[in-house]
């Protein structure tokens, strides 16, 4: 099945994981429901995955944050 939508709107977001600072752009959706346990607030996609070197690890679903970790600056 595929699915096709109109994009009207995006905007530019900083965001964390983890406590690690990203910056991505965003398409803003009424409700992303809810996944297994919890309630959805953002999906991240390989657009944002790709250039932060993201990963996922599955085997546990967690993920990689490595690329994020080098980016973090340390101030001296």
């Amino acid at each position: 099945m595929s699915l096709t939508f109109e994009v009207w709107e995006h905007a530019l977001v900083n965001g964390k994981i983890e406590g690690l600072d990203f910056n991505t752009s965003v398409v803003p959706v009424e409700s992303l429901d809810r996944s297994i346990s919890q309630d959805l607030d953002a999906i991240i996609g390989t657009s944002t995955m790709n250039p932060w070197e993201i990963s996922v690890n599955p085997k546990d679903g967690t993920l990689g944050l490595e690329g994020l970790k080098r980016r973090e600056f340390t101030e001296y």
